[in-house]
């Protein structure tokens, strides 16, 4: 059974891959208990993190990249000269520092793919480390306190919410988590379908969205490395040739490249592409019934903000995954289209790969 302690561990792991691969496994562990709390007819948080988590392990391992572009990135950094020096190729040093950081090279004895790879590892790796940090002992302290509750007790909330710092999200508070975590108790004790399934979206959408905010520096930077790299490197001899204007409009131009060609999120069912129009789960309409129309004056409020599609999944597609509201508009969609996507409650790893992480090892398979 997951413990506090587990959690303290994991984020003290300087392994960053197994790391990551612990989080993904720990926010499993935390679906399944939410969902014994509020009910499992409708995803949580959790479980869409879980998957979120997964996605983040293929961006830190640089291991789901296209045949010809991992071919050209081995390549890439003056293969004789390495070769000639002993060095491995730049994705097999990334995986040798990233579990083990004292083998890290320094920043100027890095190739231009080198760096870039690097940079998108520890930025993507410092944002799931630090929303994990934040959210894994107030999720397994609803289940463990607020979970063993027959009947609603305002004593008992207030307890457990006296945990987060009051305020804005802009001055490191964490209204938005309190809220949340309201709404999860409040929704386990409803009986209307509709009214439990908005509650529920409420507080998903809420977490997302104080996370959201707490990743924009990692993302943004994970997205910039490439232009970033080719500017900051000598050995690219770009950095003054071109004006700041320049540079800027490259940089908006790869943020959207990537988004539209590069990424997505893994589901069991498949990948789900950032800059596609979100799709629902197979078979199934735009939204579950209990979500068509939404009485939760909160939700309604939320999801005018931050839902651009008027009520459709035409237009979710995000064109730059570096602007905050474009991640939000896809992700509202995402969490309203899926939450009763039961999909969301399998594992991401068969048992022999957990069996081997809490071992202390990288485990073989498709991760």
């Amino acid at each position: 059974m997951l413990t506090q302690v587990d959690i303290d561990q994991i984020i003290r792991m300087p392994n960053l891959i197994l790391r990551n691969l612990r989080i993904t496994q720990v926010y499993f562990e935390l679906s399944q208990g939410m969902a014994q709390v509020v009910g499992s007819e409708n995803a949580n948080w959790c479980s869409f993190a879980t998957y979120a988590s997964k996605t983040a392990g293929y961006a830190i391992r640089h291991d789901r990249l296209p045949d010809k572009l991992a071919l050209s990135f081995d390549w890439a950094d003056g293969p004789l000269d390495r070769f000639r020096a002993g060095r491995a190729a730049p994705r097999a040093r990334l995986h040798t520092y990233l579990t083990d950081p004292t083998h890290r090279l320094l920043v100027e004895d890095e190739g231009v793919v080198e760096s870039m790879l690097d940079c998108i590892s520890l930025s993507v790796s410092i944002g799931n480390g630090r929303v994990f940090a934040e959210l894994a002992h107030p999720f397994h302290h609803f289940i463990t306190e607020l979970g063993r509750d027959s009947t609603y007790s305002e004593t008992h909330l207030q307890r457990f919410l006296a945990q987060f710092h009051p305020g804005p999200i802009k001055e490191d508070g964490q209204d938005y988590l309190i809220e949340a975590f309201t709404s999860y108790y409040q929704a386990r004790f409803m009986d209307n379908v509709a009214q439990k399934a908005q509650a529920i979206l409420l507080a998903n959408l809420l977490i997302g969205l104080h996370e959201q905010i707490r990743l924009q520096p990692h993302i943004a930077e994970a997205l910039e490395a490439p232009v970033a790299t080719l500017r900051a490197k000598p050995a690219a001899r770009l950095g003054g040739a071109l004006p700041d204007a320049a540079w800027q409009m490259a940089r908006r131009m790869g943020e959207q490249l990537l988004t539209r060609t590069m990424m997505f999120i893994t589901i069991p069912a498949g990948d789900l592409r950032l800059g596609h129009n979100v799709k629902p789960p197979v078979g199934a309409d735009k939204f579950p019934p209990a979500l068509l129309t939404i009485q939760n004056g909160r939700l309604r409020q939320l999801l005018q903000r931050w839902d651009f599609s008027d009520e459709t999944l035409t237009g979710t597609a995000a064109v730059n995954w570096a602007r905050l509201e474009d991640r939000m508009h896809f992700i509202a969609d995402f969490f309203r289209s899926h939450q009763q996507n039961t999909d969301l409650f399998q594992p991401p790893f068969v048992p022999v790969q957990v069996a081997g992480m809490l071992a202390g090892r990288i485990p073989g398979g498709v991760l």
